[in-house]
């Protein structure tokens, strides 16, 4: 996810051409997040944005969706990494009070472990991830990679 920041500016002739802005970069992204904070200033009061997004080409230019059947596709440490994600879906199935299955299937673990997607646009060229799987758990499974 990567983030982006606008200042709208509240004088009549600035304000036209920041709204515009924002308006053109919202329509070429898809946006996840915003935030907003009203900024008193001189010599003029403005609104600052952040706005997190991923860049639709990004996901317009993935390559098919990929897939690890079984854990034979996956060397020594691909399976301790397969490992350590089956147990971050244990304990977060446990704290969701769902089934693990709910959260990733094996072969998207496995997949996980193969690829190691190191943010969360990533996920979009594993297949059973979309944009509500990734917006809930990719974070948490990139910090869970990054430990090991």
């Amino acid at each position: 996810m990567q983030l982006k920041i606008f200042h709208i500016r509240l004088d009549k002739e600035k304000m036209d051409i920041d709204q515009e802005k924002i308006n053109t970069f919202m329509q070429s992204v898809n946006v996840k997040k915003i935030s907003n904070q009203f900024v008193s200033a001189t010599p003029v009061n403005y609104w600052s944005i952040l706005v997190y997004y991923i860049e639709l080409s990004v996901r317009n230019n993935l390559p098919d969706k990929s897939t690890i059947y079984d854990d034979s596709e996956l060397d020594e440490q691909e399976k301790l990494i397969y490992e350590a994600l089956k147990q971050w879906r244990i304990d977060k199935s446990s704290e969701l009070k769902i089934p693990p299955f709910l959260i990733c299937h094996n072969t998207e673990l496995m997949t996980i472990s193969k690829i190691k997607p190191e943010k969360p646009e990533d996920f979009f060229q594993i297949k059973g991830f979309a944009e509500i799987k990734i917006a809930r758990f990719a974070e948490e499974i990139i910090v869970v990679l990054n430990s090991l």
